[in-house]
């Protein structure tokens, strides 16, 4: 392949690459379901991911848990399956942003165990208090009464025996389903 040809492929994928993370990334904000749903799987795959890159591999595997490259599988003793096609990403190398492929754990194979992004004990007050601050009504802990978003209370509720990886985990989900109930009137916690 000649090199012209070859930088108009690579410059034709990133065009497509990107213009695919901003569509996904639009859909992501139609409506508070897909967004709960986004900032689950977010939440699952770790901050090592762009925003961008994330909505693409949701978008191609809803239930992707932990992305690597084929390359850092091998690191953690994996390997990926033969076949297996990878998730385009945005990935910057040497200044430059260029079209890479990342593969979930599913896709990979081997009896070695793989990273698992984990927020610390020490992390989880800080973490909280962050939601907190982004999220539109108070957060709530209390012994009795609804848990999630409360309408009435016009709050987050979480009973104070929750553990905090727990609430941690709700957390972005419920100031979602808060934001909407703010923005659309009417519609109400399922």
């Amino acid at each position: 392949l000649p090199i012209e040809e070859w930088k108009a492929k690579k410059q034709a994928e990133l065009k497509e690459t990107i213009a695919a993370q901003k569509s996904v990334l639009q859909e992501v904000v139609q409506d508070g379901q897909r967004l709960a749903d986004y900032l689950y799987g977010r939440g699952r795959l770790g901050s090592h991911i762009t925003s961008g890159n994330a909505a693409l591999v949701l978008q191609t595997l809803p239930q992707a848990r932990v992305v690597l490259t084929s390359r850092d599988w091998d690191k953690f003793g994996r390997r990926v399956n033969k076949g297996a096609k990878g998730i385009p990403q945005l990935v910057r190398v040497n200044g430059y942003y260029n079209v890479g492929s990342i593969f979930d754990v599913s896709m990979t194979y081997g009896n070695k165990p793989y990273l698992i992004p984990e927020i610390k004990p020490e992390q989880m007050d800080k973490a909280i208090k962050e939601l907190e601050r982004l999220s539109p009504v108070n957060i709530i802990f209390q012994n009795e009464g609804v848990i999630g978003y409360d309408a009435e209370q016009h709050a987050i509720v979480f009973p104070t025996a929750m553990p905090q990886h727990e609430a941690l985990a709700r957390l972005p989900a419920e100031i979602v389903i808060a934001t909407a109930e703010q923005h659309t009137p009417g519609i109400s916690q399922a």
